[in-house]
């Protein structure tokens, strides 16, 4: 049997909210040794995170798996590349025979069946990736982050990869074919960025792997938070921010999220990874941090976020 470590754990946290990009270097040590250091992050929590991810998939799957002009290289150097880094990373759970053009992860004894230019041919012991036909959608199943490819050609920027299965309030559907800045338009404070655009993603694309994080408050683990519930699961049921006010235990929602340039492709790689930790087991030092972030935050960001009306209620829940 496969030994997979604990959780990192992530409080990215400032006293005094301010908005900034808040890139690190990937070896940045943050205290969870060896896992602050890979781009893909596999744990004792993976179960969980694969079978949401069928949930999503099996649900609708260009809800969450989705390209636009995807050009067939990308698509084949992309499954190239997810191949050797994860193999190089987790030798004990990804195994690739090159002569045979065969990944095997070694948890679930699915196999990825390959051509000699990293085009997908079968899938095997897997009914649930079975109808998957991407190269890059069939591996990053097998993966706890979600995903995005942004082509940094010219005219300009855009998103032509999305592989989205637990989204944070928004659609892949949306966001496919937008510049990368263009798809984060609804969060408060990119403005100051924008000016800057150009010279941000030049040192992603020339000085990366980067690392940076977001937050946010739910009421459950509910990973997939699109903004369209399934048609058998009501809206009251389904979103995780609205009724914050009215549970004895609430989550903190940390998304891990790492840069990768591509000078070669002329392309950035965007991985997600999220995490849950209970707020009730947040030392009160932390907690605290939280309440002072949150009172600090303009209506704006307490409104993305979803706060507006929860101020009151949630500082008494969580120091209690």
């Amino acid at each position: 049997m496969i030994s997979l470590p604990n959780s990192a754990f992530y409080f990215p946290i400032d006293a005094k909210f301010a908005f900034k990009p808040g890139l690190y270097k990937l070896d940045k040590d943050f205290g969870n040794g060896e896992h602050d250091r890979r781009i893909f992050q596999l744990d004792q929590s993976w179960p969980e995170y694969y079978q949401q991810k069928q949930a999503s998939l099996n649900e609708a799957f260009d809800k969450y798996a989705i390209d636009q002009d995807f050009k067939l290289s990308q698509q084949q150097f992309l499954s190239r590349w997810l191949i050797q880094q994860i193999t190089y990373e987790y030798p004990n759970i990804f195994t690739f025979m090159p002569d045979l053009g065969l990944l095997q992860d070694n948890r679930t004894n699915t196999q990825l069946s390959f051509d000699k230019d990293f085009n997908l041919l079968s899938i095997k012991h897997n009914s649930f990736l079975g109808s998957i036909k991407s190269g890059p959608h069939a591996i990053l199943s097998l993966l706890q982050e979600d995903f995005c490819f942004v082509d940094l050609s010219e005219p300009r920027d855009r998103i032509s990869f999305l592989h989205l299965c637990f989204p944070n309030h928004w659609a892949a559907k949306e966001k496919i074919g937008q510049s990368f800045l263009q798809a984060h338009d609804t969060v408060p404070g990119m403005h100051t960025i924008k000016h800057n655009r150009k010279k941000l993603l030049q040192s992603i694309l020339h000085k990366s792997p980067f690392v940076r994080f977001a937050w946010g408050l739910a009421s459950n683990t509910q990973l997939n938070q699109h903004p369209t519930p399934p048609k058998n699961v009501s809206k009251e049921t389904w979103y995780g921010r609205q009724h914050l006010k009215t549970i004895d235990i609430s989550f903190l929602r940390v998304e891990r999220q790492v840069c990768i340039g591509l000078p070669e492709q002329h392309a950035m790689l965007f991985f997600i990874r999220t995490y849950f930790y209970a707020v009730n087991e947040l030392s009160l030092m932390q907690r605290n941090i939280i309440k002072s972030a949150i009172d600090s935050m303009p209506d704006d960001v307490l409104a993305y976020k979803g706060f507006s009306n929860i101020r009151i209620e949630l500082f008494d829940e969580m120091l209690n």
